[in-house]
């Protein structure tokens, strides 16, 4: 987020299973609206299952990209 009253450019990081996968960036919005969909590749979990994590993250042109927030889905 780019300072005081400033913009947000978020894009949201999902991972899973060791894989991950990032939206497209909504430019300049604080309610960016994804219907994107996703696939992961699972060949055997066998007894191990991940949980699935949502990072949402703001675009910066320059410096590092901020986390703006997370969710986890538990396994």
């Amino acid at each position: 987020m780019d300072g005081f009253g400033g913009s947000c450019d978020p894009f949201c990081v999902v991972k899973f299973a060791e894989q991950e996968h990032k939206t497209t960036t909504k430019k300049n919005t604080y309610s960016a609206d994804w219907e994107e969909v996703m696939w992961f590749v699972i060949d055997d979990v066998g007894e191990r299952v991940d949980d699935l994590e949502f990072l949402v993250m703001d675009w910066d042109r320059m410096g590092a990209n901020e986390m703006v927030g997370s969710f986890t889905i538990p396994s």
